[in-house]
């Protein structure tokens, strides 16, 4: 665990009523995205303020994916002939993913290096 309840409401988390057992879910849904892109080297690292944000930005955005699950797939929708296009889910992951790893490069940049300059 990264953050806790406490941590994450004093760093801004928009979570306000949520029990302790959604919120370790969702906790560890988010570390294991930030694992994901640090090579698990934040493990070891010294949780400081703007770690602490990227995980309430983490913790924020994977529980919007749930809530959003319910609309999600509707690319557009047509009134006249009424059509309704969808996305695909491999497009919705893509997205997801994007989304994630750009916070965690714009938090912890420095723990994402895989000895390769791309």
């Amino acid at each position: 665990m990264y953050i806790n309840y406490a941590d994450y409401l004093s760093h801004g988390g928009e979570l306000n009523n949520i029990g302790s057992a959604s919120f370790a879910r969702l906790e560890e849904a988010a570390a294991t995205v930030a694992d994901k892109y640090t090579q698990g080297r934040l493990k070891s690292a010294e949780m400081t303020d703007r770690l602490a944000y990227m995980m309430v930005e983490l913790i924020d955005k994977v529980n919007s994916y749930g809530s959003a699950a319910d609309t999600a797939n509707v690319a557009s929708v047509s009134n006249d002939g009424y059509s309704v296009t969808y996305v695909d889910a491999a497009t919705v992951s893509a997205q997801q993913s994007a989304e994630c790893r750009d916070i965690v490069m714009r938090y912890a940049s420095e723990y994402c290096y895989r000895g390769v300059d791309a």
